[in-house]
């Protein structure tokens, strides 16, 4: 092994540092900000190319996330229930993991249920639905992107309610309805472009896709259909089914 010219010392192995990063992440709090990079250079007497190279490795690992020109941080996500028991609500869980969650409407108007969508949820095809995009920041950071659907005479002006109420699970409330989560269907996919332009991220990455019906509790007939993206390093998704 070679030295460090500046030095005379011998240069930490990539997986030492990789490993002695990992110890510093774990002895930190979530939100928690690591050592700059000049910082970490001259702990290490490594390079900056190498101090890099290990931090995309715990960002895929999804340890932690750059931010650029604030720094890495240590991941800190929102635990989100997927279940039948509990309310379908991001803003619900944010606000127990005493964080900000500001969603807002990109755009609504009169649609159709896509068929594959309406295939894998038992409806029929050409389905009509109120048409809502929207998008969800945790704590100013881009991290969810719906595209959702409002069967007719179910609550045709969502749209103008969330302009006041911006949790779903809330508006769908004050109209009346019991929300539940009926039929989800979750998958680890590529971000599509649209979708990857929307959350910020730099290149191709995975995400979290669930693909749900909300139905009233008390009916069970359908409300809302959903296909959410939700950025793996913001929140995790608990399973939690009877």
């Amino acid at each position: 092994m070679g030295v460090l010219p500046e030095t005379g010392v011998a240069p930490v192995p990539v997986e030492v540092l990789e490993s002695r990063l990992l110890e510093d992440v774990r002895a930190l709090a979530p939100g928690d900000r690591l050592p700059g990079e000049r910082e970490l250079m001259e702990r290490f007497q490594v390079s900056r190319p190498m101090i890099r190279r290990v931090l995309a490795s715990l960002e895929a690992r999804i340890l932690v996330r750059r931010v650029p020109g604030a720094g890495t941080f240590v991941v800190s996500r929102v635990d989100l229930p997927i279940s039948n028991r509990q309310p379908p609500s991001l803003h619900a869980a944010a606000a127990a993991a005493d964080r900000e969650l500001r969603t807002r409407l990109v755009s609504s108007g009169e649609d159709v249920v896509p068929a594959c969508e309406a295939a894998q949820l038992g409806l029929p095809a050409n389905q009509e639905a109120l048409g809502l995009v929207r998008v969800g920041d945790i704590d100013g950071l881009p991290a969810t992107y719906s595209r959702e659907w409002v069967l007719p005479e179910r609550a045709r002006n969502l749209d103008a309610a969330l302009g006041v109420i911006e949790s779903v699970y809330e508006s769908l409330c004050a109209f009346g309805f019991e929300p539940q989560r009926g039929r989800s269907i979750a998958s680890v996919e590529d971000v599509p472009a649209e979708v990857r332009s929307k959350l910020r991220h730099r290149k191709p990455a995975l995400a979290w896709r669930i693909l749900s019906m909300t139905v009233d509790a008390r009916t069970r007939e359908p409300l809302l259909i959903s296909e959410t993206w939700f950025r793996m390093d913001l929140v995790r998704l608990i399973f939690d089914f009877e």
